[in-house]
């Protein structure tokens, strides 16, 4: 949360975290966590990649506060 910018493969992201999901289930989390981020205008986000040919990839930005 601290990082303005985040490029991040969901494999390392998974080994930072020591989850013990599968992909599939690490993936839907992932998926619904940022949405709601993404909602509260926390962060813009996109997820590139297939998971087959080319692996998923979480990159996006936090917005800046609006204090």
């Amino acid at each position: 949360a601290g990082q303005m910018r985040v490029n991040i493969s969901v494999s390392k992201l998974m080994s930072v975290t020591g989850t013990s999901y599968t992909l599939m289930n690490f993936m839907r989390s992932l998926r619904q966590t940022m949405a709601r981020l993404e909602s509260l205008g926390f962060c813009e986000y996109e997820i590139l990649g297939t998971g087959r040919r080319t692996p998923y990839k979480l990159v996006g930005k936090r917005k800046r506060s609006s204090k």
